[in-house]
């Protein structure tokens, strides 16, 4: 459990559409806050895409259409500590993302409940895809 001890002062920031920092995130807030605190890399906010207020609505898959060649795609399920996990809807849109923490979890930000842990295995039936950093900034 050590390992996962160094996500422990995330649990619990409560959920704000639109929040990068320990007052608040989205569930890419999450992804932001945690690669810039542990990882010292500044990823982009994408508040400029203005998902008012949910980043899947109206077809469009953001975090799919945002992922750029610092990224690529895990298709082994050899999971890495800061790999993510991106989740689809009901209607097959990537609308959810959380950070592999180790363990077969993972650390999302859920509306109502903050962040919490999840485990990949209550969560498979939603399950896309991985992506991993790999840009000039990787300090894994």
């Amino acid at each position: 459990m050590g390992r996962l001890m160094k996500f422990d002062k995330y649990i619990d920031i409560p959920f704000v559409d639109g929040g990068r920092d320990f007052t608040g995130v989205d569930c890419w807030g999450n992804v932001f806050l945690v690669f810039k605190e542990e990882r010292k890399i500044e990823l982009p906010d994408f508040l400029e895409l203005n998902y008012e207020p949910d980043w899947a609505k109206h077809g469009k898959n953001h975090i799919l259409e945002n992922i750029d060649e610092n990224w690529m795609k895990v298709n082994d399920g050899r999971y890495k500590r800061f790999d993510l996990h991106i989740f689809l809807d009901e209607d097959g849109i990537a609308s959810h993302i959380g950070i592999e923490i180790g363990d077969g979890k993972f650390l999302h930000a859920l509306d109502g409940r903050g962040v919490q842990i999840g485990k990949m295995d209550i969560w498979k039936h939603r399950y896309y895809g991985t992506m991993r950093w790999i840009g000039a900034q990787n300090n894994i």
